[in-house]
């Protein structure tokens, strides 16, 4: 899905776990907070569609939060 990251593998160092994923350069959708609600209701529906397709899948984001939603420069999260 255009909308999600693409994670190329995981591993754990340590004990600490990790995925290596695609870099996305941008910001976060906490950038939108204080702006109109029509961006954001924009990204959110964005946010959702990916969401569907990614449940439709089984798999779960266990810390959905804005400051984890990513933003390209031209705004698509």
């Amino acid at each position: 899905h255009p909308g999600i990251v693409r994670v190329f593998g995981a591993g754990e160092d340590s004990g600490d776990e990790f995925l290596v994923m695609e870099a996305v350069v941008g910001d976060t959708l906490a950038a939108l907070r204080g702006a109109a609600w029509q961006p954001i209701a924009a990204a959110v529906a964005e946010v959702a569609e990916a969401l569907q397709f990614a449940h439709a899948l089984g798999i779960v984001h266990r810390d959905l939060k804005a400051a984890n939603v990513l933003r390209d420069p031209q705004g698509r999260v």
